[in-house]
């Protein structure tokens, strides 16, 4: 199996300043493909390490993938570095140097000399057209090591990635069937009780990998196996599916909000939100889909207690007697606003965020469901910090309008 390794430069990386998101997409990519990634590293913007860093893989791995220091300003030096590493001298192209300055010429951006920087490659070096920004990467062949060097902003990489550079590894690694995956998205199980729910599944299969993936309130669930085992991983697939069934909503890359907005579009039913803890993300996610609008009625913020009264219908003495995170409050957010909006399933969601709480009760929450003659309410004690307990919230009032779709909750 061919190895291979994954360079990210960037100050801001090594700093944490900002998440390295696309070692990880990189990574996967190249694993897919069969190809064994063995070493993932980030380097900051100093042309030394880069290049040292560069000179010790190229001797250990067939395939480099680097990404970053490709823009047009002092510290971006990672053509210098990669041509030191092959020792090379930079060389200056005058296509790459015509499409970038008509690149800016169309967006009306004003050009700068520095922006010729980008048109400087390794001498011998393959050019990578960059369609969604001005910096190109390239392709170096360094003995029999092929290095490839992408932007650093994300959506770029991952279209370079997708479009240039993974049908040339494809190529160079014809003799190596990808390995085939399979991905399910999980809600309403923690990890452990996860693993020990389906640890028979796992101990049955073992010509299958699974991996566990856990963020913001759900878990991946990834299923590994070379192309000989396909047939048990469709064994493992469906032992999972029904020893998981209702806990599972997405498969492959299927998103919470989107599963939810196609059952809602499905059973042509709409839906209101009535935020006070989360402040409009519950709306805000809805609408991230495109054509929300067909099932989307609308969402009221109801942040004070004065807009629970005046615009949801909540009684003044409730909240007085009871408080505004309380069960009931979330049942009665949830009908106000499913009639206010005249929707048929009202959401409502009330708790305490933090970092302070009526009697130290930070992470409580309630969410309320408002359907045609009944309502309900959940209770979820959460951990984590505002925003966190903020998206948790989210998740979980989107996992009760799941519920009550599949008739779980009646």
């Amino acid at each position: 199996m061919i190895e291979a390794a994954v360079l990210t430069i960037g100050d801001e990386l090594v700093s944490g300043e900002i998440i390295d998101t696309n070692s990880a997409i990189i990574a996967s990519s190249l694993q897919k493909a069969g190809v064994a990634v063995r070493k993932c590293l980030t380097v900051g913007d100093e042309s030394a390490e880069i290049a040292g860093t560069l000179e010790q893989l190229i001797s250990n791995y067939r395939i480099i993938i680097v990404s970053g220091g490709l823009g047009p300003t002092g510290d971006d030096i990672t053509r210098e570095a990669t041509a030191r590493a092959c020792g090379r001298k930079l060389k200056y192209n005058d296509e790459s140097a015509a499409r970038i300055e008509k690149l800016f010429s169309r967006r009306n951006i004003k050009f700068t000399d520095n922006n010729f920087r980008q048109a400087y490659f390794p001498e011998g070096a393959e050019i990578l057209d960059n369609e969604r920004g001005t910096a190109p990467g390239f392709k170096c062949q360094q003995d029999n090591t092929a290095i490839y060097v992408l932007p650093g902003v994300p959506d770029e990489m991952e279209t370079m990635l997708t479009e240039k550079v993974m049908p040339d590894i494809l190529k160079l690694n014809s003799d190596v069937k990808p390995l085939i995956q399979k991905k399910y998205q999980v809600i309403g199980l923690g990890e452990a009780e996860l693993e020990d729910k389906i640890k028979k599944i796992i101990s049955n299969n073992t010509g299958v990998y699974f991996s566990f993936l856990p963020r913001g309130g759900v878990i991946e669930i990834k299923l590994t196996c070379s192309p000989e085992k396909e047939e048990l991983l469709s064994r493992a697939e469906r032992e999972l599916e029904r020893k998981l069934d209702s806990y599972i909503f997405g498969r492959g890359d299927e998103t919470l909000t989107g599963k939810i907005g196609e059952m809602l579009k499905n059973s042509s039913r709409t839906i209101a939100t009535a935020e006070s803890i989360t402040g409009g993300l519950l709306g805000k996610r809805l609408t991230d889909r495109a054509g929300s609008s067909e099932f989307f009625a609308g969402g009221v913020i109801s942040y004070s207690r004065e807009s629970k009264i005046k615009l949801l219908g909540v009684p003044r003495e409730l909240l007085a007697s009871r408080g505004e995170v309380d069960s009931e409050v979330a049942k009665l957010m949830a009908c106000g606003v499913r009639e206010l909006l005249a929707a048929d399933i009202g959401l409502a969601v009330t708790g305490y965020a933090g970092p302070e709480a009526v009697d130290n009760n930070v992470g409580l929450v309630f969410g309320g469901l408002a359907v045609e003659g009944r309502h309900s309410s959940a209770r979820w004690n959460l951990a984590g910090d505002r925003k966190r307990i903020r998206w948790l919230t989210a998740q979980f009032a989107f996992n009760l309008v799941r519920k009550y779709l599949l008739e779980e909750i009646t």
